[in-house]
């Protein structure tokens, strides 16, 4: 329902210039790009953005334009989208006694409605600094809660005439600034501007590139179990634990596709990281260790007759960023109940397959479904090769210990291996 009423919000309402955050046709890189070269960055935000946006300030929103909604379309517009939170109140007063409490109906952070209706609602806010920025001469963006100033002279002396009036404009539209988010970056420094490089062009950070490189190149050097260990440490936080499993290839992707929306498709870094990327997919290699327990196992040619499916053996082809080189690689599977599974090989099935398909004939094949086993497989857990955690802090160990373990344990795979030869029989 929310989704609908998103789409609906979205068609009626224009965001303006300065408005850079939950805009379709925008991003953070256009939000960066622009305060791209300028002597004086000045970064803040806003405390507690959503949930310090009340029903009723949604529900005026919607009264005004370009909406226009009557009362019974604003308040259930408004109640949809909005949810009860139990609010503290004069905690500090309380002293030893029971603090206040409030039952207070709020935008939820989330929820696929609550970012337009905070643009929607931050509209006098955005009129009214836009405005502050014309007077001093400054450019002004706004990507969600992180609002952002920037000139070529330094207006942003603390108790200063522009730094006053900027707090009167915040307080006055019931929002609080988050001081210790509040910074200054003049030039000659790094000057970020939504986890962005905004210096002399718009770049992602130095290491954002470092980390993705490092995890790039353990998985090269010591394998892909190497490398999702180390992803592992690295990606659960302490705090927000996510619910599902992190998994390590769309988050490559994920970075990869964040590099190409901010430097460009052409660029230099990001083709050589595609790359690296792109042969490491490609290379024949066991995702976790050579640890295996043999869950169940058939010949090729028994497996076949009992699944009722065929396995084939398909060379697929990847190519570089530029186009200019391909290289292939075999990708056996089968397909059960409309479902295509993929299969691993070892070494030494690999390098049989290859030649059969190379340069041998359909006996040889049928020969080989003969001799070789395709075996159902799962990685038995090793302790040594899980994370290393500070021993400080227990609950965090424990917790990535519990991701780990998951993930080993889920992880299971067809495999073809390598046949017994038959012991000649005694004439």
């Amino acid at each position: 329902m929310q989704t609908y009423t998103n789409r609906i919000l979205q068609s009626l309402y224009e965001a303006p210039n300065c408005v850079t955050g939950f805009v379709p046709s925008k991003s953070v890189a256009d939000n960066a790009r622009i305060h791209v070269g300028m002597n004086y960055v000045f970064n803040t935000d806003l405390k507690d953005f959503f949930s310090s946006i009340p029903q009723a300030r949604v529900w005026g929103a919607l009264r005004t334009r370009p909406f226009c909604f009557n009362e019974t379309i604003a308040s259930a517009i408004a109640g949809l989208c909005c949810i009860e939170e139990l609010r503290i109140e004069n905690e500090e007063e309380a002293g030893g006694d029971l603090p206040e409490t409030k039952l207070v109906h709020v935008l939820p952070q989330g929820s696929p409605c609550s970012p337009i209706l905070t643009n929607i609602v931050c509209h006098n806010l955005d009129w009214k600094l836009s405005g502050l920025a014309r007077r001093f001469h400054l450019r002004y963006s706004r990507y969600a809660d992180d609002i952002t100033f920037s000139s070529n002279h330094n207006v942003y002396q603390e108790d200063g005439e522009f730094l006053t009036e900027f707090r009167r404009i915040i307080a006055e539209q019931n929002f609080t600034l988050n001081e210790k988010k509040t910074r200054l970056q003049k030039k000659g420094e790094r000057q970020e501007v939504t986890g962005l490089v905004v210096s002399d062009r718009v770049n992602v950070t130095r290491e954002y590139v470092r980390d993705l490189d490092n995890l790039l190149y353990i998985w090269q050097r010591y394998g892909r179990h190497a490398a999702f260990t180390k992803f592992l440490s690295r990606y659960v936080p302490k705090q927000n634990f996510p619910r599902k499993n992190p998994e390590m290839i769309s988050t490559i992707q994920g970075r990869l596709s964040y590099i190409r929306m901010v430097k460009g498709a052409e660029d230099p870094t990001l083709k050589k990281l595609q790359k690296r990327f792109e042969r490491l997919l490609a290379r024949p290699e066991n995702s976790l260790g050579t640890k295996i327990i043999y869950l169940d196992t058939y010949s090729i040619e028994d497996f076949e007759r009992i699944m009722g499916c065929k396995l084939e053996f398909i060379e697929k082809f990847l190519s570089d960023c530029s186009g200019e080189e391909e290289y292939g690689f075999l990708s056996p599977h089968f397909t059960l109940n409309g479902y295509q599974i993929n299969v691993q090989l070892s070494k030494y099935a690999r390098t049989r397959i290859k030649n059969i398909l190379e340069k041998g004939t359909e006996e040889d094949l049928v020969e080989f479904k003969k001799r070789f086993k395709i075996a159902y497989c799962r990685k038995a857990i090793d302790e040594a090769q899980c994370p290393i955690i500070p021993d400080d802090d227990p609950e965090y160990a424990a917790r990535i210990l519990k991701v780990y373990r998951a993930r080993m344990e889920k992880l299971r795979f067809w495999m073809i291996v390598r046949g017994m030869k038959k012991k000649p029989q005694a004439k």
